[in-house]
């Protein structure tokens, strides 16, 4: 069985603007406490909204962030109704923000914030082949036969089409021989080369110097975000489990 799903990332836009104009963009003007979000109103008009839970898993404080960027705090621990009990403006524009539930404070420079602004093109302008992941349409996961895909043109367009919409789909049926995840991409594009090489294995070794290569659970993460240019789509190929049960989150 294989697993295919796209990454996103937040990339940061270089701005032909003086440093004027860039004043006034990342100048926050106002901000409202909503029921699950921190609304922002933008010196040059712009309306943003970020969600609660969104912004304590970006907290870019050291104890939630490593100094190389990598992220230390574990999603799955966010309480899903976390708001705050205070948000205030510092005297350099910052968004300063106490979390209600532990009295943690977030600091968000406004650029950072204006940057990483994901409700810029409104509801309406969103791809409408974007599916959110709910219980109910998710009953039946995205996937297909590889034996299909890798003869029809037709079967590959249908399951790049569901990893487009769903962020993810499964490729069953794929031999399980080391390195075959590689034919697969070459179904559909190239694979991009890493100090890992073509492809890393998962496995448990004596004396392992990463926690792919140990028994322990691989918590909810975002691979290789700091890579430039970031992973676009990633495939595991799953060639054996000695492990009995386990949850996916």
């Amino acid at each position: 069985m294989l697993w295919c799903y796209t990454r996103s990332a937040n990339v940061r836009y270089r701005r032909n603007h003086t440093t004027t104009v860039d004043s006034i963009i990342d100048t926050v003007v106002a901000q409202t406490l909503a029921e699950r979000s921190l609304e922002i109103e933008w010196g040059d008009g712009h309306h943003s909204t970020f969600h609660y839970i969104w912004l304590r898993d970006n907290c870019p404080c050291l104890e939630c962030r490593h100094s190389n960027g990598q992220r230390i705090i574990e999603t799955t621990l966010i309480p899903p109704e976390i708001r705050p009990s205070s948000v205030t403006l510092t005297g350099d524009g910052a968004v300063e923000m106490v979390w209600a539930n532990d009295g943690h404070v977030s600091r968000f420079a406004p650029s950072w914030l204006r940057s990483n602004c994901y409700s810029a093109g409104g509801p309406e302008k969103r791809d409408p082949q974007r599916k959110l992941w709910k219980a109910g349409s998710l009953q039946t996961l995205p996937e297909a036969s590889y034996r299909d895909v890798s003869t029809s043109d037709d079967a590959l367009r249908h399951w790049l089409a569901l990893i487009a919409g769903y962020g993810f789909a499964i490729l069953r049926g794929v031999p399980t021989a080391s390195g075959t995840l590689t034919e697969v991409v070459k179904l559909f594009g190239f694979v991009r080369e890493t100090n890992y090489g073509r492809f890393f294995d998962v496995r448990t070794v004596v004396n392992p110097n990463n926690v792919a290569y140990t028994a322990l659970p691989l918590t909810a993460h975002t691979d290789n975000p700091y890579r430039d240019p970031v992973p676009s789509l990633q495939l595991l190929h799953c060639l054996s489990s000695s492990d009995i049960g386990g949850d996916s989150t």
